[in-house]
């Protein structure tokens, strides 16, 4: 079962403090997931207060995006 929590990243350190509560993902690999979050971004709808998303399986982050860090690496 995946899960997914927006999150902010503090300035001075990027640690990243939560903005939502944790919401479950319908998908059924790691990378589906991942895809769904991401389509979010490229579909306008990200959450403005949002830095990142983190994704959880089971209680264990298994991955994350920053939408702002894959502009700057295709730049």
């Amino acid at each position: 079962m995946f899960h997914a929590q927006f999150v902010k990243l503090r300035q001075e350190d990027h640690r990243p403090v939560p903005v939502t509560m944790p919401f479950q993902v319908l998908a059924r690999t790691a990378d589906e997931a991942m895809a769904k979050l991401q389509r979010l971004e490229n579909a306008g709808r990200w959450p403005g207060l949002a830095d990142a998303v983190r994704l959880f399986e089971d209680g264990t982050e298994i991955d994350s995006f920053i939408p702002n860090m894959n502009e700057s690496r295709a730049a």
